[in-house]
């Protein structure tokens, strides 16, 4: 009798202790086939303007190349960042990309009137629902409106307005 209880009682210290092994080894296993099934892509920001002005449009051409196994849908944002690290959001977009290929879209950009004149970082976020994001940024300068600036068109009118006074 004490045999079997002993016996049982080693089996059991054998189970507490291989038990957690056994289990890590599990989760890791899982995760791995986690990392596995996520989305591989790579985002580039190809072409933007240098120099803007303050409440006009420009468009920004960004690039996508899926290197995974299935097709991906990547949401596009658009950041302009100071040098304290405020972020404004200033345009977005979407695009499919097969696997093993690439992809690219022109996301139009509008800047806000009340961003201030200076040097900033035009900052492109690529997503996908199962991935992680990836950056890219380019120097980008924010200029004043100056009359020069003015289409010749507004310019006409608002002359002619003034005249009207």
């Amino acid at each position: 009798m004490t045999k079997r209880i002993s016996l049982s009682i080693v089996c059991l210290l054998g189970l507490l202790a291989c038990g957690p092994l056994l289990s890590t080894a599990h989760a890791q296993d899982r995760l791995s086939d986690q990392v596995k099934e996520r989305d591989c892509i790579r985002a580039y920001l190809l072409r933007s303007p240098s120099v803007v002005t303050a409440g006009a449009d420009f468009g920004a051409l960004a690039g996508v190349f899926n290197c995974g196994h299935n097709g991906v849908l990547v949401a596009i944002d658009f950041f302009l960042v100071d040098d304290n690290l405020r972020r404004i959001h200033i345009g977005n977009g979407k695009v499919g990309v097969r696997p093993n290929s690439r992809a690219t879209t022109l996301v139009r950009c509008s800047l806000p009137r009340h961003v201030a004149p200076g040097r900033y970082q035009l900052v492109m976020s690529a997503r996908t629902r199962n991935g992680p994001t990836q950056l890219d940024r380019v120097r980008i300068s924010v200029a004043e409106i100056t009359p020069d600036d003015i289409d010749p068109t507004l310019r006409r009118i608002m002359d002619a307005y003034k005249d009207l006074k």
